[in-house]
Formats: C-alpha cells, structure tokens, sequence
C-alpha cells in the first residue's frame, strides 16, 4: 500500500502554544449546574463509583435534547458499571475507584460539545478513556449526534489531511514521545482523529491516553484552526452554519 505525504506549509504561528492549547482552556468559563451521582461499597474491596455531568440551564430543543442525553448516559454508565462491580469476584487490598465527568467545552444555540473522561484507579495506579458528544440540531429541527465525518466533504482526503497536520506538529515540537529517538516515534492512524470537540478556537483532536505523551500530561490534544480546515468542511454541515 503507498502512503501519500502531503507537503504542508504551515504558519510561524502554529508553533505557538495555541497548537497545544487544552482543554482546561476550553473548559473554562462554563458555569452550568452540576449534578453527581455516586455510590461506596464493599464486595472483595472497597469499591467507589461516581459520575458527574452539567445540567444545562438555557431554553430550547437542543438544550432540552441534550439534558436528556447526558442524563441518560450517566445513569446507564453509573447502572452498568455498579452491577459490574458488585459481581465482580476480584480481590485486592487496595481499594478501587471509578470516575466518569461529562463536561461542556463549547456552546452554541444549535451546536453543543462535550467532553467526557473516565477514569478507573487502583491507589497510585489508573488509567484514562476518553468520550465525546457533539450534538447538532439542523435548520429543519432535526438533532443528531455527529460524527467527524459529518463536518467534512464526503469522500475528501480531510482525514489524511488532518493526520499529517497532526504529526508535523507533534513532530516539530517534540512533544510528549515525538521527544524521543526517531526509530520510537508513534504511528497515529487514520481513526485516531475520532475522538473530537468544537470550540472557538478551532477543531480540538483528543488522542487517548499513551498515544502521543504519558498519562500525567494528558488528555493530550491538538487545535486545529478553522481557517486551516476550511477547505474540507461540508457546505451544509454544523461547521459551515457556525464558522
């Protein structure tokens, strides 16, 4: 199989640290009622579980739609993981804790991102998986969750695109495991990319966790400016319609 290397000019702008800027960034300002549900137990350990996600308080279908979905999904986590574990026949002396936070990254009146992140620790050992929802509601009424294949020209080369923009500029700042030898560098694919959000700076990439830096540094991500993917963006898609 031939790869195909695109030739990327890119901007002195993009080594700043905007490229890098995260999600704490993105997060910030996001005011929205919170609600916890959360359970202790002991089976062959003690067990913790607990999940957090925003309530949001403004007006309309898209708001009301996306309450209703991220309840949903909290519960049916919080559900699933506490039978899972009041089953569960393991034991160990350390005593283990399951984290779940859905939080809002951008807010539009017909364009909603969250990022979710889950988080499941043994004392000083755990490990990471990222979630994400974008929820889109279109000029007819109609609200869908999408896809990154929803933002872009069907049958485009977005994603290679993205891929190479990605590494280069993993690449030419070193970071994370892109400081090491070259021999060691990791292979990103195509569906790394899958794991997104929409924020007003641009179209953050999330890679999971170990992929391109260590856990502690994470959720590593990339910013991708609009004005950069403007050429892929679908006409009618969320993309277009906000930016």
């Amino acid at each position: 199989m031939t790869k195909v290397i695109l030739f990327l000019w890119i901007p002195m702008c993009f080594f700043g640290d905007w490229i890098f800027w995260g999600l704490e960034e993105a997060m910030a300002g996001f005011d929205e009622e919170r609600r916890s549900i959360e359970i202790s137990f002991e089976t062959q350990q003690p067990v913790s579980v607990e999940c957090v996600y925003p309530v949001f308080s403004e007006q309309g279908s898209l708001v009301e739609y996306v309450n209703q979905a991220l309840t949903h999904e909290a519960t049916c986590w919080f559900d699933r993981i506490v039978q899972k574990e009041r089953a569960s026949k393991e034991g160990w002396e350390e005593g283990y804790g399951l984290y779940y936070e859905l939080s809002p990254v951008y807010y539009h009146p017909w364009l909603i991102s969250i990022f979710g992140s889950e988080y499941q620790g043994r004392g000083a050992h755990g490990c990471s998986y990222y979630k994400c929802k974008t929820f889109w509601q279109k000029k007819e009424g109609a609200i869908l969750e999408v896809s990154l294949d929803d933002l872009f020209i069907q049958g485009s080369n977005y994603r290679q695109w993205m891929l190479d923009y990605c590494e280069h500029a993993l690449k030419t700042s070193g970071y994370g495991y892109y400081s090491y030898r070259k021999e060691l560098l990791p292979e990103l694919n195509l569906e790394d990319l899958d794991t997104f959000v929409i924020t007003n700076k641009g179209l953050m990439i999330i890679f999971r966790a170990y992929l391109v830096g260590g856990w502690g540094d994470g959720p590593d991500t990339i910013t991708i400016p609009y004005a950069d993917l403007k050429q892929w963006i679908a006409p009618q898609g969320p993309l277009q319609e906000c930016f």
